[in-house]
């Protein structure tokens, strides 16, 4: 018996090296046992999930084609007043939650919960027209929230989070609007901050994703708000009225990160007749027809996208400055610093001036108003 466990190898003592490799394996998995004690155990991915995780990540596609990936946990429309946002953002919202196309793009549908956080009576009608206008008789999983929640108050967050687990299935898609009237507080300083940590919170928890709708500063460029808001953005579009056409709204992406996405689109603000179920035309209390704007695609306008997205804003101004630079240098190009200081001396050196040369300055050269070469820029000739 003894000589077969020696030839074999059994019962013989184990060797320092495999009783250090046994130690480190049990003290690994003691290790792991008492990782998994702490509640933020569900948060942590281990080593040998990496490669998982990873794949699982490559099945992800967008929640609509083209416009709104799987993988944005915060998507901002932004917008002037009466720029018709709160249209475009209903109008996704409504597409998803129905699991219809998105013009001509697919949806992947889902549960879709809506905080009506500002005209909350107007809602119920642009929801009545969308649906007759798309022909839809069902709506099963859109869900409107008609009172406004500080998002940037942890306890009113938590709340919204226990709501949102009380759901059968979670919703995959929340809408805010607008930001302004879900933040408790100040857009520009730590109030803001808060309101992100908040949204990253819902999102995380729930596993939904969130699309803000936003206004611009006076200004009509970007994204009004303290730059918190803006490091955490993963998607971006802007939606303005057409500049010489009525009725027509351009929404065009501004900021896609991990994506590479210019996308313009233009709809037109078909005014729709809400009929009641024998067809006659809803009347209200004071013998008004009802009625409410719904978007729909206008393809004749897509080829002039860069027309209608002539510069204007803070871009002109810095390309307005690099022609003031090279026509008083009696030159044909200006270096980048020469430029900068130029638009400075025009425009102050303000932390809002600075962000916008470093920013739209890069945007010129990569849309062909300036070209660069050697360390010079130039106009483009075609361009101005």
């Amino acid at each position: 018996m003894n000589a077969k466990k020696k030839a074999s190898g059994q019962g013989l003592p184990k060797s320092k090296k495999t009783i250090s490799k046994i130690t480190t394996k049990k003290n690994l998995m003691q290790n792991r046992k008492s990782l998994f004690k702490s509640s933020l155990s569900k948060y942590l991915i281990l080593p040998e999930q990496l490669e998982n995780h990873y794949q699982e990540l490559l099945k992800s596609s967008w929640r609509i084609g083209g416009i709104l990936p799987d993988d944005a946990r915060l998507t901002v429309i932004y917008g002037q007043p009466k720029s018709y946002k709160s249209f475009v953002a209903l109008d996704m919202a409504l597409s998803v939650a129905t699991g219809s196309d998105y013009h001509n793009r697919n949806t992947n549908s889902c549960n879709v919960l809506y905080i009506a956080a500002e005209g909350q009576k107007g809602i119920l009608k642009r929801v009545k027209a969308w649906m007759q206008e798309r022909k839809i008789t069902k709506l099963d999983n859109f869900y409107p929230f008609i009172k406004p929640i500080a998002i940037n108050d942890k306890a009113a967050c938590n709340e919204l989070i226990d709501l949102l687990r009380h759901f059968s299935e979670v919703p995959g898609l929340i809408f805010i609007d607008t930001l302004n009237r879900s933040l408790q507080g100040n857009e520009n300083g730590d109030d803001m901050t808060a309101f992100v940590a908040g949204v990253t919170e819902i999102s995380i928890e729930t596993g939904a994703q969130v699309v803000v709708i936003h206004h611009t500063p006076k200004t009509g460029e970007g994204m009004r708000g303290h730059s918190s808001l803006h490091g955490a953005v993963d998607y971006s579009w802007k939606v303005e009225k057409h500049k010489k056409i009525p009725n027509i709204a351009v929404m065009s992406c501004d900021n896609a990160k991990d994506h590479d996405d210019k996308t313009t689109l233009f709809f037109n603000m078909k005014l729709h007749q809400i009929t009641n179920i024998k067809g006659f035309i809803d009347l209200d209390a004071d013998g008004e027809e009802i009625t409410s704007l719904v978007p729909t695609l206008n393809t004749e306008l897509m080829p002039e996208a860069k027309k209608v997205n002539a510069i204007s804003g803070w871009k002109l101004k810095i390309l307005d400055a690099l022609t003031k630079n090279i026509e008083s240098s009696l030159e044909e190009a200006s270096t980048l610093e020469d430029w900068r200081n130029c638009f400075y001396s025009l425009h102050g050196k303000g932390i809002n001036q600075r962000s916008n040369f470093s920013k739209r300055s890069k945007e010129l050269i990569r849309e062909g108003y300036v070209n660069e070469s050697g360390g010079y820029c130039f106009l483009a000739e075609d361009k101005t």
